[in-house]
């Protein structure tokens, strides 16, 4: 109903729901663990919801999902395990936390928007990126971000980031890797297990290589 402003924690939690539209409500909260352990196949989230808390679409079957302008952080497990194939997040998004989209295996192609300014540790973890464009707005990229995504084999990486952590790109398959000026530094194991990886190019500005990057 366009009235809904607030979902509760566990409201749906454990059911066979296959589709969530709420594109013409004033949705503006969805709480822990609220649509966690469904079929959800279709989703729409409306521009006005402003939190999501964690795991509230754990073990989905989403499809295709575009985060709103007005949603700023996407906590930690929201979108664990969701059956993810396509993600676009919009302007507005500034944080990405911990595990917020691990183990979406099918998930091919992500869209970061400009603004966006901190990856969390193991946010992508073993998902199935086959490219990916971080822009220079993000200031940190936090470990194993995206780590065991094996057929990740293009990365651009903007002007503007200053840190990749521990295993961040660990066991992908980039072939070639290009670092901005304003990488200062690249954590220990940072891309180890990149069998493919042919060329690397440090620029200027980078000060700290850590052991097995």
């Amino acid at each position: 109903p366009t009235t809904l402003e607030y979902i509760g924690e566990s409201a749906f939690t454990d059911n066979y729901i296959r589709r969530f539209d709420a594109k013409n409500s004033n949705l503006e909260t969805i709480g822990y663990g609220a649509f966690r352990d469904n079929a959800i196949e279709y989703i729409t989230l409306p521009e006005g919801l402003t939190y999501i808390a964690p795991y509230a679409f754990k073990n989905n079957n989403l499809g295709n999902l575009v985060i709103p302008s007005t949603l700023s952080r996407i906590n930690y497990c929201t979108f664990y395990e969701s059956g993810l194939t396509s993600l676009t997040l919009k302007e507005g998004v500034t944080t990405i936390a911990e595990d917020a989209f691990a183990y979406n295996y099918d998930l091919h192609t992500v869209s970061l928007p400009n603004g966006l300014n901190y990856i969390g540790s193991e946010a992508f973890y073993e998902s199935g990126l086959t490219s990916l464009t971080i822009p220079g707005t993000v200031e940190t990229i936090e470990e194993y971000a995206f780590a065991y995504n094996y057929n990740l084999n293009s990365l651009t990486l903007e002007e503007g980031i200053e840190y990749i952590g521990y295993r961040a790109f660990t066991s992908s398959s980039i072939t070639n890797l290009e670092f901005p000026n304003s990488i200062i530094e690249i954590g220990a194991y940072a891309f180890s297990n990149n069998s493919n990886l042919k060329t690397v190019k440090l620029n200027d500005g980078l000060r700290y290589l850590r052991y097995g990057a």
